[in-house]
């Protein structure tokens, strides 16, 4: 638990939790029965860059410096993770996704997700 409170105040720090969270929920809705979950290189990026244009922050284009900067954090952090063919992005620790978005509803910075609500 120590090393997820320490993520998470890197996370804060950096200003990234709800760029996290939504590229956890982004990915899970990409899973199929069965499959992992991931998301494709490029729909990673375009999570990333919704997420930024929605704090204001310039992101013109999926690969744009912006977008590619969070990226690096959140592989810095295990958040998530390229594939080995780099064509998808995996959770890291999976289960520091699930605190880190635990941590953020908790916190009000994001409502719950829709699939929680009854």
């Amino acid at each position: 638990m120590q090393y997820y409170g320490q993520r998470l105040r890197e996370i804060q720090q950096a200003d990234m939790m709800d760029i996290c969270v939504r590229f956890a929920r982004d990915m899970a809705q990409s899973v199929q029965a069965g499959d992992l979950a991931q998301l494709k290189d490029w729909d990673a990026m375009r999570s990333i860059q919704a997420a930024l244009q929605a704090k204001g922050v310039q992101a013109d284009t999926p690969g744009c410096a912006a977008v590619q900067d969070a990226m690096r954090r959140i592989k810095h952090w295990g958040f998530a993770v390229p594939s080995t063919d780099l064509a998808h992005w995996l959770p890291g620790i999976p289960s520091l996704m699930a605190h880190v978005q635990q941590r953020a509803e908790d916190a009000g910075v994001l409502p719950p997700h829709p699939s929680a609500q009854g």
